[in-house]
């Protein structure tokens, strides 16, 4: 299952251009990728409010697909554009080959209205549930979303057996948390252990779990549970450490990758690869708290961990933009981007620069208030000769701001009192108009 397309209507006070440069309140990705797609765009162009979106519209099409659907989530008062009622949109879905479109309108205080429809006929929704009866003994996909706040840390002082069996306890909250669920996968670990305790020694899924970080992070070993006190602990660089004790960077990738895995191994508990499950992954902010090491490479690690999962994610990061390939990149401020540039394989700053829109990233933006001021200084400075009086005190004022603002920087104040001496010894011996000379106006000294 993956998602292919998403259009929403007064939406959060999204708005996007027409082809005549009008702004509609239009939120719209046409086309997803079926594997890895990369949201970019300046904030509050509407990257979280496709992730949130995706997330409200999905639940309410799980129940008609999978046999233990998650919690349905709903549009709240905040979702509404301003001086609008009404929500309106499509999504559209791939599903076991099956194209579904779901057209709803969401009104104020009313209930949501929809028509789930299939791509030949509404009345081949009745095959849907033959399928999703079929997903009780074959792959059951999930559907997971990770905000910011998954680098955060929550365990419960006690841990009790879920009150869900079976596959419903991989769609406990699943898109309403919003973040990674620690007791959860302190549940899941302790299950798992006393499996492996009545079937001694296997923990396949625990040592392909452990395997997997290592090829990410090769300084991370085995993932371990205590009882009591409850506590989350995992082998680094010989080091066994909470998990709490990670960095924000490693805890929100690693608890990430692992609650991933534990949803595939509980939807899918008679997988003998769970790993390569089916689904959809939104991820806010993908390169949160990453080492820019780290994110050239997440992408790829994802994709290869997770071969069959669609991931839908967001990000302010050039170097995880440079590890694309082709198709994979939306853009949100399609001004600043041709749609024809080969990103993949580019410098960062070709990257900055020709896709997100920062002119000379090479450089700083002090540097480039700098170059700027200078060369508006020296411009006039040149034809001084030729200003009012008050233009030259004008001038005056703005060297003396110039002095103040970049005092700081003794080559760049060298070079406006060298000018600007230079000019002033130039005033100082000009000739006369009438002196007969027909130079530059300047004795040459």
């Amino acid at each position: 299952m993956y998602v292919t397309s998403i259009a929403l209507t007064n939406f959060r006070d999204i708005k996007t251009k027409d082809e005549i440069g009008q702004e509609k309140p239009l939120l719209s990705v046409p086309n997803f990728d079926e594997k890895f797609n990369l949201i970019i765009g300046v904030n509050g162009s509407g990257k979280t409010s496709i992730l949130e979106a995706l997330a409200i519209l999905i639940s309410r099409v799980l129940p008609h697909i999978i046999p233990t659907p998650p919690q349905i989530r709903n549009f709240t008062a905040t979702d509404y554009s301003v001086k609008s009622e009404l929500i309106t949109g499509t999504l559209k879905l791939n599903f076991e080959g099956e194209e579904l479109t779901y057209n709803f309108n969401k009104a104020v205080n009313s209930a949501l209205k929809y028509v789930l429809s299939s791509r030949n006929t509404v009345t081949r929704l009745a095959e849907l549930h033959d399928k999703r009866n079929l997903l009780s003994k074959a792959s059951t996909p999930i559907v997971l979303l990770y905000t910011t706040d998954r680098a955060s840390f929550r365990l419960s002082k006690t841990i009790k057996a879920s009150k869900l069996n079976g596959r419903a306890v991989a769609y406990q909250k699943e898109l309403v948390e919003k973040t990674v669920n620690y007791t959860a996968i302190s549940q899941w670990l302790r299950q798992d252990q006393e499996l492996a305790s009545k079937n001694p020694p296997n923990h396949p899924l625990l040592e392909t779990i452990t395997a997997a970080l290592r090829e990410f992070a090769p300084a991370f070993g085995k993932l371990e549970e205590e009882v009591n006190p409850p506590r989350l602990y995992i082998n680094k660089a010989g080091v066994r450490l909470g998990i709490e004790q990670l960095s924000d960077g490693e805890r929100s990738f690693l608890g990430m990758v692992i609650d991933i895995a534990r949803h595939l191994a509980q939807a899918n508990p008679s997988a003998e690869e769970p790993l390569k499950g089916k689904g959809i992954i939104l991820i806010d902010e993908l390169d949160l708290h990453l080492h820019p090491k780290w994110q050239r490479s997440i992408v790829e690690y994802l994709q290869k961990t997770f071969p069959n999962l669609q991931f839908i994610t967001t990000t302010h990061s050039p170097f995880i933009i440079q590890s694309l390939k082709p198709g994979q990149l939306i853009n949100l401020d399609p001004e600043s981007y041709d749609e024809e540039y080969e990103y993949a394989n580019k410098s960062i700053e070709d990257i900055a620069e020709d896709v997100m829109g920062v002119p000379m990233p090479q450089k700083s933006e002090r540097y480039l208030e700098m170059l700027e001021a200078a060369e508006n200084y020296f411009r006039k400075l040149r034809t001084a000769d030729q200003n009012s009086p008050e233009e030259l005190e004008e001038l005056k004022r703005q060297y003396d701001e110039l002095s103040v603002r970049y005092s700081d920087d003794p080559a760049y104040m060298a070079l406006l009192r060298v000018e600007r001496e230079t000019h002033l010894r130039k005033e100082q011996y000009a000739l006369p108009p009438d002196s007969g000379f027909q130079g530059n106006g300047y004795y040459l000294f």
